[in-house]
């Protein structure tokens, strides 16, 4: 028989387990945890990577999981330890999102300038050529180039562009994606404050253990994988303090006034990096866009106006000048009336009023009125007819006889 004492009794897994079966269940449900640089592991933590993290002694643990098991070991805390295993990626992650909006705007944009500028090339610019090219055929037209520089230079453009915004994008995810250039365009500071306030709970978390002040903020900035101006911010936080059990509650309110300046940073992001992306992004395009469109329609009617504008006024050439209207010619009416006589006589030259005097009796001019309408220039006169037709005895005055 077996002794009842000898048998096994039921014993709690050593910490070592419950920390690495807490990775991979994080792992399971498919929360991206990074291990960091140093050691023969590191990248994105597996399922492979956390079998074969139990296997290797601890002078080949990445520098982040060390701090991890470190901070485990001191306070049992699995859920602080995965808050700052992922609080990198949490954060990324929301600026992405905040940037991905404007990205999708842009390329929208660009597809729509890449449609209308095509269609301008190819059904707009050809007219825009043929009328240049029928300027030169007007001999009074000033000389201009037979074609447009831009609407020339447009295919060649249209044919670059998809390899440049190919060549872009592709810049981007080289140099880590929507989400670093986020952090590179003011998304660094909510970062910084993010990872600080991971970092005061964690480091209350270890005041309760009487974990050294120094130690504690080491130790949780390693964990966190955090940049040197997070590391800085929280030191320079809890310089000259003295942790213990009772600076808790004083650190879990650093923590909160942390996360508060991280979601007003956030606040101000979604607001002004939109807009600056549009303005300066966007803006820039649509000007080109408009310059590629209006300028050759422009120029054709800068050079088309350019005859009428360079000539003087009132000094126009032969050609163009206008041809003034021809003066109606005087009316002769068949009349004995010396009144009316002299009325006709005064609407004709000088020198047909003698003529006029001499067929009329005691109408005679005096010799200088006569020499002076000889002087004058000659011009016909057709004198009508006089017909006895109804118009002429309608001028014919009552009581005067013919």
């Amino acid at each position: 028989m077996s002794d009842p004492t000898s048998s096994s009794s039921p014993t709690s897994d050593p910490p070592s387990n419950v920390f690495h079966d807490g990775l991979a269940a994080a792992v399971m449900a498919r929360v991206p945890i990074h291990l960091g640089n140093g050691g023969s592991v590191n990248g994105i933590l597996t399922l492979d990577k956390v079998e074969l993290l139990k296997r290797q002694p601890a002078a080949e643990w990445p520098t982040r999981y060390r701090a991890a098991r470190e901070v485990f070991d001191r306070t049992g805390n699995m859920q602080i330890i995965l808050d700052g295993l992922t609080h990198d990626t949490r954060s990324e992650k929301k600026l992405s999102r905040l940037l991905w909006g404007s990205c999708i705007y842009l390329l929208t944009l660009a597809v729509i300038g890449y449609l209308g500028l095509t269609f301008f090339t190819y059904f707009i610019g050809p007219s825009v050529n043929a009328l240049r090219a029928d300027m030169q055929l007007v001999p009074s037209t000033p000389q201009a180039p037979h074609s447009d520089p831009i609407v020339d230079l447009l295919p060649s453009v249209l044919a670059v562009a998809p390899f440049v915004l190919l060549g872009i994008c592709l810049l981007i995810w080289i140099t880590g994606g929507v989400s670093r250039w986020a952090a590179r365009l003011g998304g660094s500071a909510f970062i910084r404050d993010n990872a600080s306030a991971v970092a005061m709970r964690l480091i209350a978390a270890m005041a309760k253990t009487n974990v050294p002040a120094e130690e504690a903020v080491n130790l949780s900035c390693d964990l966190l994988d955090s940049a040197p101006d997070t590391r800085n911010q929280v030191q320079t936080t809890l310089r000259g303090r003295v942790l213990n059990a009772s600076s808790e509650t004083t650190l879990l309110r650093l923590g909160s006034h942390f996360q508060t300046s991280a979601a007003n940073r956030m606040s101000v992001l979604k607001v002004v990096l939109p807009i600056v992306l549009t303005a300066l992004i966007g803006g820039t395009g649509v000007m080109a866009y408009s310059f590629a469109l209006f300028n050759p329609l422009v120029s054709l009617i800068h050079d088309l106006s350019k005859p009428t504008r360079d000539l003087p006024a009132g000094n126009l050439p032969k050609t163009l000048a206008p041809t003034p209207p021809a003066a109606p010619q005087p009316i002769a009416r068949n009349t004995n009336d010396l009144n009316e006589v002299g009325s006709f006589v005064g609407a004709v030259s000088p020198r047909h009023t003698n003529v006029f005097a001499r067929e009329l009796p005691g109408s005679e001019l005096p010799g200088s009125q006569r020499e002076q309408g000889d002087r004058t220039m000659d011009f016909q006169v057709r004198r009508p007819q006089r017909a006895n037709t109804p118009v002429t005895k309608a001028f014919v005055q009552p009581g005067v006889t013919s």
